[in-house]
């Protein structure tokens, strides 16, 4: 734990490094108008406690867990009136001073799951150390009132029938409603069974017209 003349000082004169190599923990409070990105999305939004242990892997990486932990009432995600809620985000990373670094340390499969962040300046940072972290927890509905009078009410077109009026139960939304369907589907079933049971009327018919047309020629004979 550092101490309370260390706890002081400005961030400025820490580094990642020292705080890694002496396991070190800092407790801020960072005022809300230095979160310029997270203000954005907030309506509004009160100091915020932040909690830093550090400390480095078996590889002399600076890794770091933090608690994040704010008031704030953000946009509902129906009405966009503002809902008080509580902010906490826990998060544990992996320092990484480049790019290029980040990379190298994620490409091998026993790193995979590693998180890591990209802080190339050498001294403590909490504002760009914490402020992705908090923006990417935060919630995409933070209002769960079903009964909440400022829920918008769903409204189905009702106007979408032939005759210019509302479309009538059971109407598919397709040029004819169920019933329709219904009916031409047991006229034809009807004409199946026509067919079925009849199948020489055809044929019958041409024999009494073949019988006709030689009655008619013997009579001339």
């Amino acid at each position: 734990m550092i101490a309370p003349a260390m706890n002081s000082r400005t961030d400025g004169a820490l580094t990642y490094q020292s705080l890694g190599q002496r396991k070190a923990s800092v407790e801020r409070s960072i005022p809300a108008e230095k979160m310029t990105r997270l203000r954005q999305e907030c309506r509004e939004l009160g100091d915020l406690q932040v909690k830093l242990s550090f400390d480095r892997d078996a590889r002399y990486r600076v890794v770091v867990e933090g608690v994040i932990e704010a008031t704030a009432k953000l946009p509902c995600h129906l009405c966009e009136e503002a809902v008080p809620h509580s902010l906490r985000t826990t998060f544990s990373a992996t320092i990484a001073t480049t790019e290029e670094q980040a990379d190298y340390w994620s490409s091998g499969e026993e790193n995979s799951d590693l998180n890591i962040v990209v802080i190339e300046a050498p001294r403590l940072d909490i504002v760009e150390l914490v402020e992705d972290e908090i923006l990417l927890d935060l919630p995409s509905q933070v209002c769960i009132d079903l009964n909440c009078g400022n829920r918008p009410t769903m409204v189905y077109d009702q106007s979408a029938g032939a005759d210019g009026g509302a479309q009538r139960q059971g109407d598919t939304g397709f040029g004819g409603g169920v019933e329709t369907l219904v009916q031409e589907d047991e006229l034809s079933k009807v004409e199946d069974s026509v067919e079925r049971q009849m199948p020489f009327v055809g044929l019958k018919a041409a024999m009494q017209e073949l019988d006709a047309l030689q009655g008619s020629d013997d009579e001339e004979v």
